[in-house]
């Protein structure tokens, strides 16, 4: 009560030519306070973007932990809710909706505190032991080879280096089926093969034209297509054999084998069945 009667006798006293008037700092409030708004939104969108390529690059699965989708609801409902304050508080259209304003935000902190606090740590801090393998190029057997023709001069791995490295990540999925983790990521490949993540990754790209996520995820799809070519397995449902290549679920592997093969698995298992 007291800073209340405080407060209103400073606003009255004050001189509106004043610069440090209270109209003054309210307008500058006002305009800081916009340009925050901007600001973060412009923060958390390309925030998200960066994170949605590591993702593509790093991970061979997406759920909506590592995809962040929480986060990207929070990031919509967070340009609502300044367009909402912003309306509220200078224009006040909505004098009967104050209520419902204030049940809103904190709906909204709480929101964002419960799936932040939920959030698991995306990349796991164990996985950067990998990084004792920056200056190495290939597997441990093969660490004689001259370091200095690694890199082109544009400062990425040099074709031959980019081929060797592809045939190694080749040769492990082949022969170990590593693909078939469901969380699998680069990580794990990288420390198999004790090689930086950077240069699998590098070669990967360079080499299959493809991220992480869509390389290992053909490889499933392939894997997929032989067992439902497989008479002895026309026993086993849809989801069973997503859950055996790799994926995560059978929502994800009907999205990645219509993107690859232009059918869905049970159009392609019919279409078998139709031509035997």
């Amino acid at each position: 009560m007291i800073l209340s009667i405080i407060s209103v006798n400073f606003i009255k006293n004050q001189d509106p030519k004043n610069l440090l008037s209270f109209a003054n700092i309210k307008l500058i409030s006002i305009v800081i306070y916009n340009l925050q708004i901007l600001i973060y939104s412009i923060f958390i969108f390309v925030c998200l973007k960066k994170h949605g390529k590591n993702i593509r690059e790093n991970f061979a699965y997406e759920n909506y932990q590592i995809n962040l989708t929480w986060l990207k609801i929070f990031f919509i409902a967070f340009l609502i809710f300044s367009i909402l304050d912003l309306s509220v508080y200078y224009i006040n259209p909505y004098l009967n909706l104050t209520p419902f304003y204030f049940i809103l935000s904190n709906l909204f902190f709480i929101f964002f505190g419960y799936f932040g606090v939920r959030q698991n740590q995306i990349y796991n801090i164990s996985y950067y032991r990998i990084n004792k393998y920056t200056d190495q190029i290939i597997s441990k057997n093969e660490s004689g080879l001259e370091k200095e023709n690694v890199y082109d001069k544009g400062k990425h791995l040099s074709e031959v280096k980019s081929i060797e490295i592809f045939n190694l990540v080749l040769e492990l999925l082949e022969n170990k089926k590593i693909y078939r983790k469901q969380d699998l990521s680069i990580f794990d490949i990288a420390e198999e093969l004790e090689i930086n993540k950077t240069y699998i990754s590098n070669a990967i790209n360079k080499i299959s034209g493809t991220n992480f996520n869509t390389f290992i995820n053909k490889f499933r799809i392939e894997e997929s297509k032989k067992i439902l070519l497989n008479p002895e397995y026309n026993n086993i449902t849809i989801e069973a054999i997503a859950n055996d290549v790799g994926f995560h679920s059978k929502s994800s592997f009907n999205i990645w084998f219509k993107k690859l093969t232009g059918q869905t698995p049970s159009e392609f298992k019919k279409q078998i069945q139709e031509n035997s």
